[in-house]
């Protein structure tokens, strides 16, 4: 590798990638069309929001959480999850008995 190709390589990697949620690429704001119940509308806005996990990442960007934290939540809700399917699991196998 040549001193040119090495400079080119370089540039490829520190160049600038823009941000996922802007106007030019498509980040529409979340709208609800109000018809007759504003209370379903609400509810339809609200499930939109925790689909996409607005709520949460809001709380989670309130303080300060370092990696080793964030890392130790994850195994947590990991286990949980695994600790709830082998429960399934097992009830299933159960009652097909």
């Amino acid at each position: 590798m040549n001193n040119t190709d090495y400079i080119e390589n370089l540039k490829r990697k520190h160049v600038r990638r823009p941000h996922k949620y802007t106007a030019e690429n498509g980040f529409k704001p979340y709208q609800v069309e109000v018809r007759d119940d504003p209370m379903r509308a609400f509810r339809t806005l609200e499930r939109m929001l925790k689909k996409d996990r607005v709520f949460e990442t809001y709380k989670e960007k309130q303080y300060y959480t370092s990696p080793s934290q964030r890392r130790n939540q994850a195994n947590k809700r990991k286990k949980r999850r695994i600790a709830e399917e082998n429960r399934r699991r097992e009830e299933d196998r159960r009652q097909d008995q």
